[in-house]
């Protein structure tokens, strides 16, 4: 299952929702975090043994209405990796300025950040794994920060 939030519909995401669609794939879009935090919390009730590597989330850096504008993405991967019940799942910040969010990429706590249409198409149609580590292309920075390091990036006092 893909779990989507993005304020826009880009030609991109149009894309790579076909994709994951065309590849089996059943996935949901959400405009503001809110409402994949409520959908997830209800999901997690009615469902609670639902293995989270059949569950992949996608989301932008900025969303101009949500929560943290700039941060609106960092501070979504956040609650999922310190929520108890969404630690593991894999997720990727879709951002075409990978230098603005370099230190978001962190592999080994299953977060990526990426605007290549090849990489992002195997992410949404699960054909690629990537649990073990970057299997991101050459571009990306393969920087790795704890939490806490995240927050400071972003000016949060954590």
């Amino acid at each position: 299952m893909l779990l989507w939030v993005e304020d826009r519909s880009s030609q991109e995401q149009v894309h790579l929702f076909n994709e994951a669609t065309k590849s089996g794939v059943l996935a949901r879009l959400f405009t503001y975090s809110f409402e994949l935090k409520n959908w997830l919390s209800e999901f997690r009730l009615t469902y609670p043994h639902f293995n989270d590597k059949n569950l992949r989330v996608v989301t932008t850096r900025f969303r101009k209405d949500d929560e943290g504008r700039e941060q609106a993405g960092f501070l979504l991967i956040q609650w999922l990796k310190l929520s108890s019940n969404f630690p593991s799942v894999e997720t990727v910040l879709f951002c075409r300025n990978r230098d603005l969010v370099a230190n978001v990429h962190q592999p080994c706590n299953k977060v990526w950040v990426s605007a290549d249409m090849r990489e992002m198409t195997g992410f949404v149609s699960f054909q690629e794994k990537w649990e073990s580590g970057p299997v991101l292309s050459s571009t990306s920075t393969g920087i790795s920060l704890s939490v806490t390091g995240l927050a400071k990036f972003f000016g949060f006092n954590y």
